[in-house]
């Protein structure tokens, strides 16, 4: 249960700092005035040359939240898995004490 609030945690963490990173890249993408790249928002998040204004750095702060979106989902993955994995071994164990044995 502790690595399943673990999970949950970094999980959250991970979605709330891409969404503020992802949030923050598209409102100052509408002020750019050039960019780098295919999209303005992918070259503001990763620091792509602009004219007349500062970049913003917020290819780590993503990329952090990204890690941390992955690694929590891994962890909830796994931690539901070991818990179906222990409901069908007693399933299946019922099952067995419950069938009768011929000698």
């Amino acid at each position: 249960m502790k690595n399943f609030i673990r999970g949950i945690v970094l999980f959250g963490a991970g979605t709330i700092l891409m969404s503020a990173t992802l949030l923050a890249a598209a409102i100052y993408a509408t002020s750019a005035e050039s960019w780098s790249g295919n999209s303005k928002v992918g070259s503001v998040l990763f620091s792509g040359n602009y004219v007349n204004s500062e970049p913003l750095l917020l290819g780590f702060p993503f990329v952090v939240g990204v890690l941390l979106f992955v690694f929590g989902a891994t962890i909830i993955g796994a931690e539901w898995y070991k818990e179906w994995l222990n409901e069908a071994d007693a399933k299946l164990e019922k099952l067995k004490s419950e069938t009768p044995h011929e000698s």
